[in-house]
């Protein structure tokens, strides 16, 4: 097999091509990022459907939004040493926005130009069709107030002011912190 005059032509006109082995080079990392593609990066293969957990994240409502910022905040304010039984209420400006793959197509037809856009779509197994979405824009906050036990020590509380602005990006003066019955 190794003496066969044919083989042994396709490596000797291999040879002869300019910058082979950079050519070479590059074919083979092809290769191996469509192989690491396969295992790792999943497609249409792996059960990705339009009810998918990645898709599902686009639809969530605002209330479990709104309630699970809550309670990373209360975790954080409950944290800091001398604070506890905070609760915590966030209220949100809108309702956020999804962005939605399209196609754009532009035509020049006898000097006019015209274009024409359409959004992207998936049909499942069903025959169920989904446009696919690809930025999701998560509702800005409007106001947070917090009531929990800090000894009523105004250090404490702007500690709480503090924190709450830079994890949420909000000015203090939307933040509302007040001392607990307890």
């Amino acid at each position: 097999m190794a003496d066969d005059p044919k083989i042994g032509s396709v490596f000797l006109k291999l040879k002869s091509i300019k910058n082979i082995g950079f050519i070479a080079v590059a074919l083979v990392c092809g290769l191996v990022l469509l192989a690491v593609s396969f295992f790792f990066g999943g497609g249409a293969n792996k059960g990705d459907d339009p009810g998918s957990a990645a898709t599902q994240a686009f639809t969530a409502d605002e209330g479990d939004y709104a309630a699970a910022l809550e309670q990373r905040a209360q975790s954080l304010i409950n944290a800091i040493g001398g604070v506890s039984g905070a609760v915590v209420m966030i209220t949100l400006d809108n309702t956020g926005e999804q962005v939605y793959a399209q196609n754009s197509q532009q035509s020049d037809n006898s000097g006019a130009l015209s274009s024409s856009q359409a959004y992207v779509v998936i049909t499942d197994a069903d025959k169920n069709q989904y446009a696919v979405p690809i930025k999701l824009i998560t509702p800005k906050i409007r106001g947070v107030a917090v009531v929990a036990d800090f000894g009523g020590q105004a250090a404490l509380q702007l500690d709480i002011i503090r924190l709450l602005s830079t994890v949420f990006g909000v000015s203090a003066n939307k933040i509302s912190v007040a001392q607990g019955a307890g």
